[in-house]
């Protein structure tokens, strides 16, 4: 009997073992992926990019990857000619926490100014950024930001100064 009881606690242990890796293994994964987030291939249906476009107030940005699927399209006329994958992305947002903010064409002070934006409005980043920073005296504070590339509410697209735009509503300290 004493010779039966180390192999059934080494075979309890083992179980243990490979049971306690398997959940570790997939809670590292889950973190893993909620950390590292990659844009999902779907294909949306309307509904979906409906709801997409009424959480941030302007659509989606929506990627085409064509990939043909038959050599010959004209030999079947009733199948797709080709497969369509889209990627959706939503739009970071951005507010506006220097009131009377510039919306320049270009990033630079020289450049012309299409509008002046308020206080705390919901601005779209669009994923560019100047290479270099500028650095701009804010009235008691001297800043040293890149340029930031937006998009409006209104649809206007242009570039602002980097301590202009911020993710959460706080006002710029030091401006006058």
């Amino acid at each position: 009997m004493s010779n039966k009881l180390p192999k059934f606690e080494i075979l309890l242990l083992a179980i243990f073992f490979v049971s306690f890796s398997v959940w570790a293994i997939a809670k590292c994964n889950r973190t893993k992926k909620a950390l590292n987030p990659t844009p999902t291939v779907t294909t949306p249906t309307k509904d979906s990019t409906a709801q997409t476009a009424n959480n941030s107030g302007l659509p989606p940005i929506v990627i085409d990857s064509t990939k043909e699927i038959t050599q010959n399209p004209t030999k079947n006329k009733t199948s797709p000619d080709k497969k369509i994958e889209k990627v959706i992305i939503d739009r970071a947002i951005l507010y506006v926490t220097i009131d009377g903010l510039k919306l320049r064409k270009a990033p630079s002070l020289d450049s012309t100014t299409i509008m002046k934006l308020p206080l705390f409005e919901k601005v779209y980043f669009l994923d560019e950024v100047t290479d270099f920073k500028q650095k701009i005296n804010l009235g008691r504070k001297v800043t040293e930001e890149p340029w930031v590339k937006i998009k409006t509410k209104k649809g206007r697209t242009g570039w602002v100064y980097g301590a202009g735009v911020n993710y959460y509503k706080k006002k710029q300290d030091g401006v006058l």
